[in-house]
């Protein structure tokens, strides 16, 4: 490690030696193991990430009933409407003043 001053760029701290190689660390052999903590929050964001899933599924299976009870009502307003039977049904209802 050098310490500036020595040269002309001004003082810093160079961290690596003077071929510019970062070899491998000293007593680190293979692959290191993540810690536990690591570990935790990695199954903590797959925790998070399946039960945002769920929570959007029975978000879209709840609009979906919905507009199929809204559709399936159309249906029968068109339908009566075809028939002739949703104008007297209006004013029955005092609904329609014609």
């Amino acid at each position: 490690m050098i310490i500036g001053g020595e040269d002309d760029k001004g003082d810093y701290v160079k961290l690596r030696g003077d071929d510019g190689d970062c070899g491998p660390a000293e007593g680190f052999e293979g692959l290191v193991e993540p810690s536990f903590s690591k570990k935790l929050v990695s199954l903590w964001y797959w925790i998070r990430l399946v039960l945002l899933v769920m929570c959007l599924v029975l978000l879209a299976g709840g609009f979906v009933k919905w507009l199929c009870k809204l559709v399936g009502a159309m249906d029968r307003v068109m339908a009566s409407h075809i028939n002739g039977t949703l104008v007297p049904l209006l004013k029955e209802a005092g609904a329609l003043w014609l």
